[in-house]
C-alpha cells in the first residue's frame, strides 16, 4: 500500500511550524474548535488544486492568498512544504516554497523533487524547471517514464477531501445531476445518483455492499430506484424503495440529513480501486449522526484503512472511542499557531483500563478537550 509517511508544512493559516507530522493508514484529528484541525485538511484541498493546475483559482476561492499566510503577509511572506511518499520502489520527496506577490497571489519560487530507493542510502534529486510560478510544474507533467513525478502526481491527484455537510433542499445530493458525471465521487457528493448507478452496471459486488451497509443503520431502505429515462430529461435523482413497501418510490426529500450523510460515506468507503482515493480526508464526517451509525463509519473507516489511507477530523467522542490512542494527533493553539501532539498508547495505558478514549478526552487527560 502506498502511504504519505510524514509532512512538514511553514507559514500555512495557523500553522506557523509543523515539522515531521507522521501519518499512518488511519489518522484521527481532534481538538477544539479553531486549533487547526481544518487547516491542516486545508492544506491537502490546496495541494490537490495545484496538482490539476488551480493554485490561484483556490486563493482566490478563499478571499486571495493573505488569508492563507500565517497572521498575513506582513508577518509571514513564505509558505513552503515538503511532502514524504512510501511507494513499492522507495521514497518520494516534494518540496516547494511560495511567496507572497502583487494582487493578493502566491507564486511558486522552488519545486524539488527526490527518490531513494530501497536499500539506498543516498537520495536522487530530481529538478524541476520553474518556467511559470503561478502555477506548479509538477502540474503540467506529462512524461510516463518519469516515475517519481508520475507517482507524486498521481497521488495527489487522487488525495480527495470530502465533505457531506451540506444537506439542505439545494445540495446536490437531494438534486438532479448528469448521469454522465460518474468518473469519481465529487467532494460534496453532487453527483452521488450517478456514482450508485455506475457501480450497479459496472461494479455490481461494490453496489450490493454499499445497499446492505446503508440497510444496516437505515433497514428501512431497501434498495434504490436509480432510472433516469423517467426524470424529463432532468438528469438522475437519487430515488430509493422502502423496505415496507417496495412498490413505493421515494426520492432524496424523504431521506433524513443524517441517512443522506451516511449514504454518501458508505459509498465512499466501498468504491472500487479505478473510482477509489489513494487517500480519503473528511472533516467532521460524524454531524447529524447517531452514535450508531458512528460505529458502523468507524468499521468503514478500518475496513478501508488496509487499501486507502485515511486522515479524518472529529469533534465525537464517541467517534474516537473506536480508535487507537496512536492513530489519534490532537491539535491545540499555542500562542496563535497550532500544534500537533500523537497521542501514545503506553502513556494512556492506566487511563484506558478505567475509561474509554473519548471520556478520557472529555476529562482533558491529554488536552484539546471537545466543546
Amino acid at each position: 500500500m502506498h502511504l504519505l509517511e510524514k509532512f512538514n508544512l511553514q507559514g500555512f493559516r495557523s500553522i506557523k511550524q509543523l515539522d515531521n507530522f507522521t501519518l499512518g493508514p488511519i489518522t484521527v484529528l481532534i481538538g477544539a474548535n479553531g486549533s487547526g484541525k481544518s487547516n491542516v485538511i486545508g492544506f491537502f484541498r490546496m495541494m490537490n488544486d495545484m496538482m490539476l493546475g488551480g493554485l490561484q483559482a483556490f486563493l482566490q476561492s478563499g478571499g486571495g492568498a493573505s488569508n492563507f499566510l500565517h497572521f498575513g503577509p506582513k508577518r509571514t511572506r513564505f509558505l513552503s512544504a515538503t511532502l514524504i511518499f512510501r511507494s513499492d520502489r522507495g521514497l518520494n520527496t516534494y518540496h516547494c516554497e511560495l511567496t507572497f506577490a502583487a494582487v493578493d497571489r502566491l507564486m511558486i519560487v522552488n519545486e524539488e523533487l527526490q527518490f531513494q530507493e530501497n536499500g539506498s542510502n543516498y537520495p536522487r534529486n530530481i529538478p524541476i524547471e520553474n518556467n511559470e510560478p503561478v502555477e506548479s510544474q509538477l502540474s503540467r507533467y506529462l512524461d510516463p517514464n518519469r516515475r517519481t513525478e508520475r507517482f507524486i502526481k498521481g497521488f495527489l491527484d487522487k488525495t480527495r477531501v470530502f465533505h457531506f455537510h451540506d444537506t439542505s433542499i439545494t445540495s446536490g445530493m437531494r438534486n438532479y445531476c448528469d448521469p454522465r458525471e460518474a468518473r469519481y465521487l465529487l467532494a460534496e457528493g453532487g453527483n452521488l445518483a450517478a456514482v450508485l448507478l455506475k457501480l450497479r452496471n459496472e461494479f455490481p459486488a461494490n453496489y450490493h455492499r454499499i445497499v446492505a451497509g446503508i440497510n444496516t443503520v437505515f433497514p428501512e431502505l431497501k434498495d434504490f430506484d436509480l432510472d433516469p429515462s423517467g426524470s424529463d430529461g432532468k438528469g438522475l435523482l437519487l430515488r430509493w424503495r422502502p423496505t415496507s413497501n417496495p412498490a413505493e418510490v421515494f426520492g432524496p426529500a424523504h431521506l433524513s440529513d443524517g441517512t443522506l450523510r451516511m449514504i454518501a460515506l458508505v459509498t465512499l468507503f466501498n468504491l472500487p480501486e479505478p473510482m477509489s482515493s489513494c487517500m480519503i480526508i473528511l472533516d467532521e464526517p460524524e454531524l447529524g449522526l447517531h452514535p450508531a451509525a458512528e460505529a458502523y463509519l468507524a468499521s468503514l473507516v478500518r475496513s478501508a484503512s488496509t487499501q486507502t489511507q485515511v486522515l479524518l477530523s472529529t469533534q465525537s467522542a464517541t467517534l474516537v472511542d473506536h480508535f487507537k490512542p496512536s492513530e489519534v494527533v490532537v491539535a491545540q493553539m499555542d500562542e496563535g499557531a497550532s500544534t500537533f501532539i500523537r497521542l501514545q498508547d503506553e502513556k494512556l495505558k492506566h487511563w484506558l483500563k478505567r475509561y474509554t478514549l473519548g471520556e478520557a478526552w472529555r476529562k482533558n487527560v491529554f488536552g484539546g478537550r471537545p466543546e
